[in-house]
């Protein structure tokens, strides 16, 4: 542990720790410098004294505090990894500088527009689990997100996918999506999670083409069988697979 370097809140100092990695990636990353400061109060990100010093920061966490501005990064230009999970975030700004974004993670905030990720190109995994976005808008230029997660929001339609070229799984339980276009969907899509989703029309599923879809358990989707291969989990969802998907 590299002692030399904190940051201080309050009047208590917080070290910078090494052996950053990603979870959920093929290989370790190179190891990096990463900060963890969770549950301290936090209200706004300038309290935090000498952040802006530390400006090879990989990871910074800062969950679960009071935090309504994403306010003060804009020096740590080489962060990969940003958690900012139960805060009070109601507007996604202030990220422009932070081009090497691998992960954002903003779950349980206040969102309610997607938006100023244009120069984020780098991101592979988003989530905007439990905010309150009522489009899909705003990712036009992600095209080397791989995970984006949107769980428990106010989304009513599937759109704006097209330019998510890399998009492998697409989590929009818990919305109110009722209807399923016939679109262009990313070609890497492999896994679509629509649980609890007031869908009125079940074969629309087919316009999502060859990928698994994860829903909750209702015999309405097993009428289904002529277009999907259907198996049971014991989480009390069902997994449907297009069955030109191994085709």
């Amino acid at each position: 542990m590299d002692q030399k370097e904190y940051v201080v809140v309050g009047d208590k100092k917080y070290f910078i720790k090494t052996n950053y990695y990603t979870p959920g990636t093929e290989s370790q990353r190179n190891p990096g410098k990463q900060l963890e400061l969770r549950k301290l109060h936090i209200s706004d990100i300038r309290e935090i004294k000498g952040l802006e010093r530390i400006t090879e920061l990989k990871a910074l966490n800062l969950s679960e505090n009071f935090i309504k501005k994403l306010e003060g990064l804009e020096a740590l230009t080489v962060l990969e990894k940003l958690i900012v999970v139960k805060n009070e975030i109601e507007a996604i700004n202030g990220l422009e500088k932070l081009t090497k974004l691998d992960t954002l993670n903003l779950l349980s905030n206040k969102i309610s527009k997607i938006k100023s990720l244009d120069t984020l190109t780098n991101l592979r995994s988003l989530d905007l689990t439990s905010n309150r976005i009522s489009k899909l808008e705003g990712l036009d230029n992600l095209n080397k997100l791989e995970y984006l997660y949107l769980t428990g929001n106010k989304i009513e339609v599937i759109e704006n996918l097209e330019a998510l070229a890399n998009l492998r799984e697409l989590c929009l339980d818990y919305n109110k999506i009722r209807r399923i276009p016939k679109l262009i969907y990313p070609p890497n899509l492999e896994k679509v999670y629509l649980n609890d989703n007031p869908i009125d029309n079940p074969r629309e599923l087919e316009n999502l083409g060859k990928v698994i879809i994860v829903m909750e358990d209702d015999s309405k989707y097993f009428a289904l069988e002529d277009k999907f291969y259907i198996e049971e989990a014991y989480t009390g969802l069902i997994y449907l697979t297009n069955k030109d998907f191994w085709s």
